[in-house]
């Protein structure tokens, strides 16, 4: 019994490649972390859907009062070290929306959900892949779209683990 039990936690663990191996600890991604305050811009999670690639949930601060925040699901493979998916318009659309800590029923996301996509229509259904770059427990994420830096989009990113308390806020 324990053999097996091993053999599945090798075999999880190995799931997640990196960059993106703390994930298979339970660890998310902070991006633009407040260590003082414990507070990300967004967060970011990765779960193994069993044939090489990953549901990635996506939560970001979409305005701070009253507090917004959007959770989006996208697929993402691991390639030459870095993460790649697109965001499509059915990401978007099936988006979670909170305001307050409260769940906003979908017939009244929707407006703002359509906004947003007309908002992000240069970058739906783009290649999207970020590296991470550092030795440190802060990252640098460095992203490229349809294989070209996008320097303005850099960002701080340091994995946590739900034990420590981060969410995201202003």
């Amino acid at each position: 019994m324990l053999v097996a039990i091993l053999a599945a936690a090798a075999v999880s663990a190995s799931a997640y490649p990196d960059p993106i191996a703390p994930a298979a600890k339970g660890q998310m991604q902070c991006y633009s972390p407040n260590v003082a305050m414990k507070s990300c811009k967004s967060l970011a999670m990765y779960a193994a859907k069993g044939d090489g690639s990953f549901a990635n949930t996506a939560i970001v601060l979409v305005k701070a009062s009253p507090v917004t925040l959007l959770e989006t699901v996208a697929d993402v493979t691991v390639r030459d070290g870095a993460v790649c998916g697109a965001i499509t318009e059915a990401n978007i659309r099936t988006a979670k929306l909170s305001a307050n800590a409260q769940a906003v029923p979908p017939e009244q996301a929707a407006p703002f959900l359509g906004q947003l996509v007309t908002a992000l229509k240069p970058v739906i259904d783009r290649d999207i892949c970020t590296r991470y770059e550092g030795t440190g427990p802060l990252l640098t994420a460095k992203a490229t779209m349809d294989g070209v830096p996008q320097p303005d989009d850099d960002q701080t990113v340091l994995w946590v683990s739900a034990s420590d308390g981060y969410a995201v806020k202003p």
